[in-house]
């Protein structure tokens, strides 16, 4: 199964695979640094007859694991949502320095979902948000997918 690692601090932006150094100030010593590492599973296949299964079997669509590496408890909002065929996921979780939780994401999918007859794409938006004072740090992953509409 294809993992996603991805290491979040405060200097740095993580978005859709592109990394790198954002233009600002280091930290200073009153600043909070946010470290947390996050591994996503993957999807193995969607398909409207599997994901009927696994929300019927309080199966998740996926998982991720959030570790704080940093010295300060965390908040930290997931948003996730199969676009145009799900509302959107959303758990709020708080991390101790040194915690590792996993969220177990689970689509509530709609009629547009179960109702399809032929194989098509979807887009899946992964977010991961933190707020420090006013300002916010994301980590955010957006896939498209193949969606079968039979196994």
């Amino acid at each position: 199964m294809k993992r996603i690692i991805v290491s979040l601090v405060f200097a740095f932006v993580l978005i859709m695979g592109c990394c790198g150094p954002m233009p600002g100030p280091e930290p200073g010593p009153e600043e909070e640094e946010v470290e947390l590492s996050i591994f996503c599973a993957d999807f193995d296949i969607i398909t409207p007859s599997y994901e009927f299964y696994k929300s019927m079997n309080d199966i998740p669509s996926f998982t991720c694991d959030i570790t704080n590496d940093g010295s300060n408890t965390e908040t930290v909002l997931v948003t996730s949502e199969l676009v145009g065929y799900s509302p959107v996921f959303e758990q709020t979780l708080v991390l101790s320095a040194g915690a590792t939780k996993t969220v177990a994401i689970h689509y509530s999918f709609n009629d547009a979902f179960y109702g399809l007859q032929e194989a098509t794409s979807g887009l899946l938006k992964t977010k991961f948000t933190v707020q420090i004072d006013s300002d916010f740090v994301v980590w955010s992953h957006s896939q498209i997918y193949d969606i079968y509409s039979t196994i």
